[in-house]
């Protein structure tokens, strides 16, 4: 079939898709952090740290790549997910209001 019998999928934001895979994070799971770290401190690179999900990247790639405090990395993440938590939630509503 020809590619324009069907629609082109647009690409996330990075606030979208950060909000969509916060939103699932079991921040008891520590593989599961694991992998939203590495997805995140990759992600934010070059976009404007203004975003307060950007910032946290940035947070988090320093503690993680930089200083190799784990430990640290992860209570600083868990107590992140109280105050950024609703947000996400709002996002990713939206985000699967729209594809549904």
């Amino acid at each position: 079939m020809p590619e324009y019998d069907f629609p082109k999928a647009r690409e996330l934001s990075y606030k979208e898709e950060f909000s969509l895979r916060f939103v699932k994070l079991n921040e008891n799971y520590d593989l599961e952090v694991d992998t939203f770290v590495q997805w995140v401190s990759r992600a934010a690179i070059g976009l404007d740290v203004e975003q307060r999900e950007v910032h946290l990247g940035y947070l988090v790639d320093h503690y993680f790549l930089e200083c190799d405090d784990l430990r640290f990395e992860h209570n600083y993440l868990k107590a992140e997910i109280v105050s950024l938590l609703p947000e996400c939630q709002q996002t990713a509503s939206s985000v699967w209001q729209e594809i549904a």
